[in-house]
């Protein structure tokens, strides 16, 4: 699938090759049952390999033009249905056409979820990057979140790693076409609100005996504090945006990229901080030019730091 990465390069994967013989055989297939074996069990293989329903079953594997996301999906939703059912429903392909077929079983998908799945979908795709079961807890209004991830994990519209889930982009720009703006904005703010107090309390932690674990969690956060940011400079939310900039400085000092750093910050600082936020970034400013060895915009943004800092203290 294409991911939308500023200076990525397309590479084209092939899609995976059937042997359409008395076994349907070969990755495709191969990929099929086994992801049909882990939803449905031994008692689903056996239902799509009866000799009988063979050229049914050739035909549904045909249509997924050998493309792995469709053929998961409907691997998982075949585990309820038979071969004549879902043979049935498919709709011819267009030659040279690759991209609908994955858009029509992750549709197929969706239609086969309950409505507590759907709603745990849509506010699973405001996470910018990979999640844990905590902050999806944390964020997500669901009556079980748990009972709702594995659900949609047997579906394959969420991937489980380890112990952290994420949303293949095919499935992101689903939830953008079927999306409720009402529930989905709820929950950037219950997201947004969630991870700038974690990180706002891991800031704390940095110079005592558990500094290598908040440097560790601000790190898995990055990318959700830099959407965060990201949309908050959209909105012209500068106090939003600068406690996401400032969240993001250990991560990106540590690394050595203050460019980036000093980036974030310069965009927040135009999106209007208070006064007490625009003075800290003004200083996180200033260390990150220190560390580039620019001292003339280091003592600039020093002098504005404690400029603003004596506005900020300064009563009405």
């Amino acid at each position: 699938e294409r991911v939308p990465v500023e200076g990525g390069e397309s590479i084209r994967l092939e899609p995976l090759r059937a042997s359409y013989t008395k076994e349907l055989r070969g990755p495709a297939a191969d990929l099929f049952f086994a992801r049909l074996e882990e939803v449905g069990g031994a008692e689903a293989v056996e239902r799509w390999r009866d000799p009988d329903r063979r050229r049914e079953v050739e035909r549904v594997l045909r249509r997924l033009d050998g493309l792995p996301l469709a053929i998961v999906v409907t691997a998982a939703r075949a585990a309820n249905e038979t071969p004549s059912v879902m043979a049935g429903e498919l709709r011819p392909s267009s030659p040279g056409v690759t991209e609908d077929v994955t858009e029509a079983a992750l549709r197929d998908a969706w239609q086969g979820c309950s409505a507590e799945e759907r709603s745990a979908l849509l506010q699973c795709s405001v996470f910018h990057g990979s999640f844990t079961g905590i902050s999806a807890t944390a964020v997500l209004r669901v009556e079980s979140v748990p009972k709702a991830l594995a659900a949609l994990v047997d579906k394959s519209l969420l991937l489980q790693e380890g112990g952290r889930f994420r949303l293949h982009q095919s499935v992101r720009d689903l939830c953008a076409s079927v999306t409720d703006p009402v529930l989905v904005e709820a929950t950037r703010e219950r997201h947004a609100a969630y991870f700038l107090d974690a990180g706002e309390e891991l800031l704390t932690s940095l110079r005592g005996p558990g500094a290598g674990r908040a440097f560790a969690l601000l790190g898995t956060a990055e990318a959700e504090l830099r959407g965060i940011h990201g949309m908050a400079v959209a909105q012209r939310d500068g106090d939003r945006a600068m406690r996401a900039a400032l969240c993001l400085e250990p991560t990106l000092a540590r690394r050595g990229d203050h460019r980036s750093l000093v980036a974030l910050l310069e965009l927040a600082r135009s999106a209007g901080p208070r006064p007490s936020l625009a003075a800290r970034g003004a200083l996180a400013e200033a260390r990150a030019h220190g560390w580039q060895f620019d001292f003339q915009p280091a003592l600039e943004a020093a002098n504005r730091g404690l400029e603003l800092a004596k506005s900020a203290a300064e009563p009405e």
